[in-house]
């Protein structure tokens, strides 16, 4: 039998030891709500920029059409 690599069997044990502690974390977070929050603060980012882009997008569309100011009452 050939010995290990030494490497990789360490690489592997981090690579358990990172999912268990993020399964761990995700268990504390207790509500579905907070898990997918999680999700996609790690997946698709910051909301708020997400959600100022899309705006700005609109605003833009609209062709100036619509002071910025109005653009909570259309969006």
């Amino acid at each position: 039998m050939k010995d290990p690599d030494s490497y990789k069997v360490i690489e592997e044990f981090c690579c358990i030891m990172t999912g268990v502690v993020r399964q761990n974390q995700f268990h504390e977070l207790g509500t579905s709500v907070a898990v997918l929050g999680a999700l996609h603060e790690e997946f698709i980012g910051d909301g708020a920029i997400i959600d100022r882009k899309i705006r700005q997008e609109y605003f833009e569309m609209r062709c100036c059409s619509i002071r910025m100011k109005d653009l909570d009452k259309h969006f």
